[in-house]
């Protein structure tokens, strides 16, 4: 196996953690406190009134904004000191995070 795909299978375990979140109703106990926090609305699907679909309020927009900034500042400061082909193909990093040792925090890999 090549390093990107022994990396992304590492990924694989997580990714089954949250399927298993999402599938188990988790979602829609976090949907029903985000809308009790008046973050999130709930809107009945044009095409099945069955459905609803969740969509932000205004405050859930400022919300995310502000944590999507927050996450944007940390990722362009962590990346900075990375080399244009590194940026560009940060898969082949994954597999060994030693490359960049001071971007990972607490220094431990």
């Amino acid at each position: 196996m090549s390093r990107e795909t022994d990396a992304l299978t590492g990924l694989l375990p997580s990714m089954t953690r949250l399927s298993t979140t999402l599938s188990g109703g988790q979602l829609f106990e976090w949907a029903t406190a985000d809308e009790q926090r008046g973050l999130v609305t709930r809107v009945p699907d044009q095409d099945d009134q069955r459905v609803r679909l969740i969509t932000p309020t205004a405050e859930g927009e400022r919300l995310v904004g502000g944590y999507l900034r927050v996450i944007t500042g940390w990722f362009t400061a962590a990346l900075a000191g990375w080399s244009d082909p590194d940026r560009r193909d940060p898969v082949r990093l994954v597999a060994d995070p030693s490359a960049y040792p001071d971007t990972v925090v607490g220094g431990e890999h």
